[in-house]
């Protein structure tokens, strides 16, 4: 190592995590904004001042600045670790539990160091203890955070479990390193050295994979946010017109073939526009809200759920019968006359719903024609006077269920 000497690498990776903190600062208050960038951002500075330390170790060679060098270590491992838990949104490993490995090494570290002055102990044997600790350390913190990224599903789960598996990769590295510590090694002095190269090729692979990693996974979450707002209705949390049809073609891509039909469901409120006349649009939105809910009530987990429009609700039930459908239909329309709502002024009115139904007998339906269908069900049955649940069937006959 005549040209690149430990020295060089040092600093190259000492530059390498200051751009990292520069780049995780810059997406914590950009767009990418997402819990933990702060903390990596501080883990990178950290490890950062570590590799200064480093430097300063590797001219003078001072005992002091190795125990700086293995406190900004174990200070970096429990942000990375602290981070992926906000990151992930998972709950939070109790504070002692994360700081208690850290502590167990600095303490061990300066201890070791006390016993070397008091010559308890051979400069040799602390320099021994000391990497081991740090290393079996590491290893517990980067299973950890590996760990984490492995078991989070992603929308291409190759970018998170690639991270993952670069974390528990420099574990089990970790983990040799405490079994291949030379017995006699002037710390990080020898430029020569491969024990201390190496040692710092490990930490610059994982900074340089998760760095990468994390970019990919924030990108991929705030797409998956966006494409969650512009396919959902921001009043009652439901999906709006164009998150319906997309899960419904997904639906029937994902269906299996099988004996049962699939029925489509158009609602409206009736009378709503004087709901809003009367009593103001703030009663009518908490309307929405109440009916919104209601759906979700008397409806199956897998049952697809919309608002489209105005106070325009559809509901799409895959492989039902048809008297399951029908006694969905009639739930809701039973919930919703039992109902009673409040005005802001404190007075007190009902509300009902007409409900149109229409059988879907197709593998690849036109969901177009057959939302058609369901509003010309649904108008049929504000036509007989409203409250009323019509089904129409492949002939276009209309039936009055109740």
């Amino acid at each position: 190592m005549e040209v690149l000497d430990i020295k060089t690498l040092v600093f190259i990776f000492l530059t390498l995590n200051v751009l990292g903190f520069l780049a995780y600062i810059y997406m914590r208050f950009s767009i990418l904004r997402i819990p933990g960038m702060g903390l990596w951002a501080g883990a990178h500075l950290s490890i950062a001042l570590c590799f200064l330390f480093v430097l300063l170790n590797i001219s003078s060679a001072e005992p002091r600045f190795l125990l700086l060098v293995i406190g900004f270590i174990m200070l970096t491992h429990v942000m990375w670790l602290s981070a992926s838990r906000y990151f992930f949104n998972r709950d939070r490993l109790s504070p002692f539990f994360v700081f208690l490995p850290a502590l167990i090494v600095i303490l061990v570290a300066i201890s070791s160091r006390a016993a070397v002055a008091l010559q308890w102990i051979e400069d040799g044997a602390l320099f021994r203890l000391n990497y081991t600790m740090i290393f079996t350390t590491c290893a517990f913190y980067q299973l950890a955070i590996a760990k984490e990224f492995i078991s989070y599903r992603s929308p291409r789960l190759i970018t998170s479990v690639s991270v993952g598996y670069a974390f528990a990769l420099l574990a089990v590295l970790s983990i040799l390193k405490t079994i291949t510590v030379p017995n006699s090694l002037p710390p990080l002095v020898v430029s020569s050295s491969a024990y201390s190269i190496t040692t710092f090729v490990m930490i610059a692979f994982i900074q340089v994979i998760s760095m990468f990693g994390l970019v990919l996974i924030s990108a991929e979450r705030l797409q998956y946010k966006l494409n969650a707002l512009a396919q959902s209705d921001p009043l009652t949390g439901l999906l709006n017109r164009r998150g319906f049809q997309l899960l419904s073609e997904q639906a029937f891509k994902r269906r299996r073939q099988g004996k049962n039909i699939s029925m489509l469901m158009a609602f409206d409120l009736d009378h709503f526009k004087a709901i809003n006349d009367t009593y103001g649009h703030a009663t009518g939105d908490e309307t929405l809200i109440a009916f919104a809910n209601c759906l979700t009530e008397n409806t199956r987990a897998e049952d697809i759920v919309s608002r489209v429009g105005g106070e325009e609700f559809v509901v799409l039930c895959l492989d039902v019968d048809r008297i399951d459908a029908e006694n969905t239909a009639k739930r809701v329309s039973a919930f919703m006359a039992g109902l009673t709502m409040e005005s802001k002024a404190g007075e007190s009115f009902s509300i009902t719903v007409s409900i149109g139904l229409v059988i879907i007998e197709e593998e690849s339906p036109d969901l177009s024609c057959y939302l058609a269908a369901a509003d010309d069900a649904l108008y049929d049955a504000k036509a007989k006077g409203r409250n009323k649940v019509v089904m129409v069937d492949s002939s276009s006959n209309f039936s009055v269920v109740t």
